[in-house]
């Protein structure tokens, strides 16, 4: 799995976990009046599995309603108003949850040592 597909999986997190909840071997879902389909896979549930391990183990509650709300699928622009945060500092915050996220799936062996080194340093 790459760096993009985590953060992609994490955007549409909401309609993931739903078609998982629900049995399904796919979500399908429309973004930007597109129809979207991720095939669920047990990579994809053993990321969501992670997802779910980090927002319960965050101990900061404005940063745990911040990732919360992030899964739920609302807007940055819609975080940002109701949480305590300055957009820099929100931005931050979501990279930062991105990379613990990916760190994570690292950690699991769901991303390939080849993956690791095609990152870009800077």
């Amino acid at each position: 799995m790459t760096k993009n597909e985590v953060e992609n999986l994490i955007k549409r997190y909401c309609y993931v976990s739903d078609a998982i909840q629900k049995g399904l071997s796919t979500a399908k879902f429309y973004k930007g009046n597109r129809k979207k389909v991720v095939n669920i896979t047990e990579e994809i549930i053993k990321v969501c599995e992670l997802i779910e391990l980090i927002y319960k183990s965050e101990t900061d509650e404005n940063i745990k309603l911040m990732i919360k709300y992030m899964l739920e699928g609302q807007s940055d622009v819609y975080i940002i108003g109701v949480l305590p945060f300055e957009k820099n500092s929100y931005y931050l915050h979501k990279k930062a949850f991105f990379q613990k996220v990916y760190s994570c799936c690292i950690s699991k062996d769901l991303v390939s040592f080849e993956e690791i080194l095609k990152e870009r340093i800077a």
